[in-house]
């Protein structure tokens, strides 16, 4: 009888110190965070992506009961503050602004990266999408897309110009030429501001700009806008239609903006994140200050939407950059 009760409390014990191993995570969970976080954005300071981390982590200290800090890592196109979060530790704490370039962009050009973002990082939100608008020297013989493409199939020497190859506004003239069956001549430059002197002084026809950007130029004529690269268009441009109702259905080009974490953060961890990034989104300030600049404020998604949405860019750049033949290696 002794021996049965022993082998009984033996039994109990190993039970309870298996539950206690089970409660002990979970309960860490709960006590997130117990810590500052910190958002590491991986541009220098003054940018709208800079602009915008710091408007989510005012919003997010409140929300969670912690500071929350802004540091900037810039360098290595994006990959050094990128590679900085993956490789931190995957509790909630150290999260990461991110872009269509860090996030898809850099993983199907290069096949020797820093960060493979797939593998080691998870989007937890998207927070807006930054259109691009095409803009045309107004010297050029075209107010609209169709005459614009007509006019790039009659002379063949259309050019648009962007910040680099590969980059965010590059890639929408691909996806022109892909969808037009018209070949543009793309012509690369160092950055954004020399891509749109470019057009200003007639080198070049064309460049995919941001609509921030292209604005001033706009309304004192130096630039004429032939179409808004997103889905649907954007409230200081009402008057310029999308690509895709212009004439080619289904163009749909942007750059976006997104908080990620390092893989293997718990679930209960990236929800609690997900909720408070989700509630900045509602809460309405965002699209206050950023949809007059151009932005588009995304709605609130779950989990599986945000997943669907990365693969779905990955997917539509994919075939992009495959048929177009477009590497850094």
């Amino acid at each position: 009888m002794r021996r049965l009760i022993g082998t009984m409390l033996r039994g109990s014990l190993t039970l309870l110190v298996a539950l206690a191993l089970e409660v002990v995570p979970a309960a860490a969970q709960t006590n997130f965070p117990d810590r500052p976080l910190r958002i590491i954005v991986p541009v220098p300071p003054g940018g709208v992506g800079d602009q915008v981390a710091r408007h989510v982590a005012q919003f997010l200290q409140g929300d969670l009961g912690q500071p929350v800090v802004v540091e900037n890592r810039p360098g290595a196109s994006l990959m050094l503050g990128t590679q900085f979060v993956a490789r931190s530790a995957p509790d909630g704490h150290t999260l990461l602004l991110s872009t269509l370039s860090n996030i898809v962009l850099n993983g199907l050009l290069r096949t020797n990266q820093l960060v493979d973002a797939e593998r080691e990082l998870t989007l937890l939100a998207i927070l807006m999408e930054t259109p691009f608008v095409l803009v045309v020297n107004p010297r050029v013989p075209a107010s609209n897309l169709t005459e614009f493409v007509a006019e790039a199939r009659r002379t063949g020497r259309m050019t648009y110009s962007s910040s680099g190859v590969g980059t965010a506004n590059h890639l929408p003239g691909e996806m022109l030429s892909l969808m037009t069956g018209v070949e543009f001549t793309h012509v690369a430059y160092g950055g954004g501001a020399p891509a749109l002197t470019a057009v200003i002084a007639g080198d070049v026809t064309a460049v995919f700009d941001t609509v921030p950007t292209a604005l001033p130029f706009l309304a004192d004529g130096r630039l004429r806008a032939i179409g808004v690269s997103t889905r649907r268009r954007v409230s200081s441009l009402p008057d310029v239609p999308t690509i895709a109702e212009a004439g080619l259905p289904g163009f749909d080009s942007n750059t976006w903006i997104g908080i990620a974490a390092p893989i293997g953060i718990p679930p209960a961890v990236a929800e609690r994140l997900r909720r408070g990034l989700n509630g900045v989104l509602a809460e309405g300030s965002l699209r206050t200050r950023f949809e007059p600049q151009g932005m588009l404020i995304q709605e609130p998604k779950t989990a599986e939407q945000t997943a669907r949405f990365v693969a779905d860019e990955r997917e539509k750049w994919g075939r992009v950059i495959r048929e177009r033949r477009i590497s850094l290696d």
